[in-house]
């Protein structure tokens, strides 16, 4: 459901040249609908887990896809990252 409500949101509000960012980018799903709602933007994807992240660097190619194998905080500095192997999405 949260997925769906994400799309919409994004359907409504981004324009052919926004400028968009996915945090925990994952598999790409919700950076797939930004790309189709906004074609000519720039997009900033973060994705920590190197599998995950060597996935996405094969899907996208685009110039204006910026990937980044980083986890992101409010903070600057070192903590902890808990890999949940079962439910990656829920990593963090």
């Amino acid at each position: 459901w949260y997925d769906t409500l994400t799309s919409a949101i994004m359907r409504q509000h981004l324009k052919p040249t926004s400028v968009c960012v996915d945090v925990g980018c994952h598999m790409g799903s919700v950076l797939d609908d930004m790309i189709r709602y906004a074609p000519q933007g720039t997009f900033f994807a973060f994705e920590p887990l190197p599998d995950l992240f060597a996935d996405l660097q094969k899907r996208y190619t685009q110039p204006n896809v910026r990937l980044s194998d980083a986890a992101l905080c409010e903070e600057v500095g070192t903590t902890t990252f808990n890999y949940v192997v079962t439910a990656p999405a829920y990593s963090g």
